[in-house]
């Protein structure tokens, strides 16, 4: 008996580990850097202008053959410290996990900047986190920041603009331009470092939350200004 249960154990482990590792039927694509616009740089990005003003931000992007080795890849639960392999790892999984990793490399290249100590290339880098901030689909738009933005989204499916805004402990994200009819998408929040706090639409407490690889799920017919805000108490943010 004892020994049925542990096997039993072990199955649903495993059946959760498998579909943790499950890749997306069809990849993300990030939307590009130039269509976000930080509301507050920092020196970090000053700097980067005074080291070379002709750069600007590249975005990672995935051919078809590629898609399909990075989803072989994320199956076997790869591992990796490389930028550009991270970036191409979430865009055929959207696996909020791996838009954190990425933001801690991206904290390292930040602080190298701050103190002006990096190199072009370094600049390079950093410009091209900017394109991280979101990604879209075929239904609609992932959202991975929390810092003060505006994210302009233009695709043969989604068209609209996203303000990402940190009030002390309250993040709120406003949706807009968009049709007076509404317009339906799938918006995903990522959830902030350590847990899942309260959210609200339009001031109204959302009493049934969907999460789904480490985002907040709403998938509705969406009409412009429309909010959804939480407050958070982590120090992370």
């Amino acid at each position: 008996m004892k020994r049925a249960f542990f096997l039993l154990i072990l199955a649903l482990v495993a059946g959760c580990a498998a579909v943790a590792q499950k890749p997306l039927k069809q990849p993300l694509a990030f939307v590009s850097g130039e269509q976000v616009l930080l509301m507050s740089p920092s020196n970090a990005y000053d700097y980067c202008a005074r080291l070379n003003p002709f750069l600007h931000p590249e975005t990672v992007t995935l051919s078809r053959s590629e898609a399909k080795r990075f989803q072989k890849l994320y199956r076997q639960g790869y591992t990796t410290e490389n930028v550009d392999t991270l970036a191409r790892l979430y865009l055929v999984s959207g696996d909020a996990r791996l838009i954190h990793r990425l933001e801690v490399l991206k904290g390292a290249v930040h602080n190298t900047m701050a103190r002006e100590e990096g190199t072009a290339a370094t600049a390079q880098l950093l410009l091209n986190t900017l394109s991280w901030m979101a990604a879209t689909d075929e239904r609609g738009l992932y959202i991975n920041t929390f810092d003060d933005c505006l994210v302009s989204v233009s695709t043969d499916h989604v068209r609209c603009k996203v303000d990402v805004i940190s009030e002390r402990l309250t993040m709120k994200y406003r949706i807009r331009n968009l049709p007076r009819s509404g317009t339906r998408l799938v918006l995903r929040l990522r959830l902030p470092p350590g847990g899942t706090p309260d959210y609200y639409l339009n001031g109204r407490r959302i009493l049934d939350p969907k999460f789904e690889r480490g985002y907040l799920v709403l998938d509705r017919e969406w009409r412009d200004n429309e909010e959804i805000f939480f407050n958070d108490t982590a120090e992370s943010l």
